[in-house]
């Protein structure tokens, strides 16, 4: 507050109201106050003596200083309006820019459903067109064996007539990766093995062997009908006589010949079992038996169903050798007059499906024994599961020495802990694959020789060539074709695995592969190289497997390739093809019980109708004698 003193003395030539103006204007100078709280009363008389003289002066002064504030909050105001107005207009963008950004999410998310059913409209186009060209190769047999025919590469880069259909650059089967091809090469070496699993293909790459049909079919002669007497007089063989006595008196046979013809009847025999409920002498309580009469054959169907061992016998080979669908399979029991629903038959291959898991367990405990060599590979099939059709993968192992294969579905999973899951703790010495990643582990797993397939390498350089019309993979492909020439040269002389063994230890065996290793870092080294996809994918391929891929030379016994494994999934796809999908997950475990047990058979050289037979016989007797890695001696 202004100094007291001029304060009281001010009110004497100043009003109230001019006095609160000269103070106001006093305020913007706090130091006034205290330079008057110093004056003398001398001072202070002159002070007031000042103000009354110059009080127009004083308040014209007071006035500017009034109107120059005025003039700034006026400046100050209108400074407030503008940034409320640029605030205003960047709020107006702001939201317009919200707007436009949630029009574009908008946007992007019917753009997205648009690829989405756009990618299911081309993955159905791809399905039709898959199940066309299959549609076609059974109806007129696979292009690439007509062009076969017609000419084709020299003899040494011809590729095995086992080969999977997406081998070939136009094939349409298994379009599923890289991983996936079944490893042809130019006259696969595997291919010419006594094997047992057949040596001839047919067009769609199922394979025949003779000695695998049942015998009744090489011989033609009637079925085994042990204990049906009527049967047995109903088919017999029929020989039509000539009736001489009406040829005319004096007629001349000069010569005599045998015509044969044969006929098929297919009957359908309902059996009955007549049991009684008897109380025995010395037992508490009644029981059901059965005890047939003297000279009759004691009869009864396999536990849990009402198939006898022979009828069951014939759905496992019409299923898993014949690969005739339940719904076919359905019918031709029903027009020969057998009253029964397709999941009665489902049921009835489960039920034998449960007697054969303790088989496969023995087979796997043989196939994974100390220092067992085997193959390994994995193919796709379609799993319903809650109304929708999922991708999901079976597996298949080989031991060849033991002439097992085993097949594998554990909730379709394609990833490692399948395998590692199969082979548990066994000590194994070698597994051939694929380059697949899930195998990957086992190349630091200690004590194993993970080869890597050769196979798989030849054909992506052989579409390098073929497709990315890259002259440098030529060179690949001819050194590699002279590997195979070679591992054929000496299974053709007939070495043994030690023979095999020096001979892979050659100066030649050791210069091709010096030779690759060299065409490998010389085409890395290249910069800006002009590369297609499938070379770039070619040397990838063999720039990260280089090592595993001349393991083979290791052993004797060791594969070049994983042609047995691919040949062996062969059964399945083309199953996969006739079915279609796997009803459920257990549907598919059954198909790789019977599969192991076909495979396992056919590569004995064993007839696989025999033995089911001989197998759902001995579950009835009670007997043992399909135990015991198969009773796999042909008879």
């Amino acid at each position: 507050m202004f100094a007291e003193a001029v304060r009281k003395g001010i009110l004497a030539v100043l009003s109230q109201d001019e006095l609160l103006d000269f103070e106001r204007m006093l305020e913007t100078a706090p130091e006034v106050y205290d330079y008057c709280a110093n004056m003398t009363d001398e001072q202070l008389n002159h002070l007031i003596a000042f103000i009354s003289r110059n009080k127009e002066n004083i308040f014209l002064e007071l006035r500017h200083v009034k109107n120059d504030r005025d003039e700034k909050a006026r400046a100050l105001e209108e400074k407030d309006r503008i940034i409320a107005e640029k605030d205003a207009a960047l709020a107006k963008n702001a939201s317009t820019i919200a707007e436009n950004e949630s029009e574009l999410s908008r946007k992007d998310r019917i753009i997205r459903d648009k690829n989405k059913a756009l990618a299911k409209r081309d993955k159905k186009i791809s399905d039709l067109e898959e199940r066309l060209e299959e549609a076609k190769e059974d109806r007129y047999g696979r292009r690439r064996n007509n062009a076969k025919k017609a000419g084709g590469a020299a003899e040494g880069s011809k590729k095995d007539d086992s080969d999977r259909s997406n081998d070939n650059p136009g094939g349409a089967d298994r379009q599923q990766g890289e991983e996936e091809y079944d490893g042809g090469t130019p006259r696969d070496p595997v291919t010419e093995d006594n094997t047992g699993d057949g040596k001839n293909s047919s067009s769609t790459g199922c394979t025949f062997n003779p000695e695998n049909r049942p015998e009744e079919y090489k011989t033609m002669s009637l079925l085994n009908l042990s204990g049906f007497e009527e049967m047995k007089t109903l088919l017999r063989n029929t020989d039509h006589k000539f009736d001489r006595s009406r040829l005319p008196e004096g007629t001349v046979i000069k010569d005599r010949r045998i015509d044969t013809f044969f006929t098929m009847k297919t009957v359908l025999i309902k059996e009955t079992i007549e049991k009684l409920r008897v109380k025995l002498p010395g037992e508490k309580s009644a029981r059901w038996m059965y005890i047939p009469m003297p000279g009759g054959e004691s009869r009864r169907p396999v536990g849990g169903t009402k198939a006898s061992p022979e009828l069951l016998q014939a759905l496992a080979y019409e299923t898993y050798v014949k690969r005739v669908s339940l719904g076919n399979l359905l019918q031709q029991l029903q027009d020969i007059g057998m009253r029964i629903s397709k999941n009665t038959l489902r049921n009835w291959l489960k039920k034998g499906k449960r007697h054969l898991d303790s088989l496969i367990r023995e087979l796997k405990d043989k196939a994974l024994e100390r220092d067992s060599i085997v193959n390994c590979d994995e193919t796709w099939c379609k799993v319903r599961r809650f109304n929708k059709y999922l991708k999901k993968y079976m597996w298949v192992l080989v031991n060849k020495s033991e002439k097992i294969v085993i097949f594998f579905y554990d909730e379709g999973s394609r990833g490692r802990k399948v395998l590692t899951d199969f082979m548990g703790e066994a000590e194994v010495r070698a597994i051939m694959t694929d380059g697949y990643t899930a195998y990957n582990f086992l190349d630091g797993k200690l004590g194993v020789d993970h080869l890597i397939c050769m196979a798989h390498a030849y054909v992506k350089f052989k579409k390098a060539h073929d497709l990315g019309k890259d002259a440098s993979s030529i060179r690949f492909i001819e050194l590699i074709e002279r590997l195979y020439e070679l591992e054929r040269s000496y299974k053709a002389r007939g070495y043994t695995e030690r023979q095999i063994y020096k001979a892979r230890q050659s100066a030649e065996t050791s210069d091709i592969e010096r030779r690759l290793r060299a065409l490998l870092a010389e085409e890395l080294k290249k910069e800006n190289p002009k590369r297609s996809y499938y070379m770039e994918q070619a040397l990838s391929y063999f720039d990260h497997f280089k090592d595993g891929l001349f393991l083979y030379r290791k052993d004797g016994s060791y594969p070049i390739d994983n042609n047995l494994a691919e040949r062996q999934v062969r059964p399945f796809t083309a199953m996969r093809k006739v079915i279609q999908h796997c009803g459920s997950d257990e549907g598919a475990e059954m198909i790789a019980v019977y599969l192991s047990v076909v495979s396992t058979v056919k590569l004995a050289g064993v007839s696989v109708w025999r033995f089911f037979g001989d197998f759902f016989e001995d579950v009835v007797t009670g007997g043992r004698k399909h135990i015991g890695h198969l009773r796999l001696s042909p008879a």
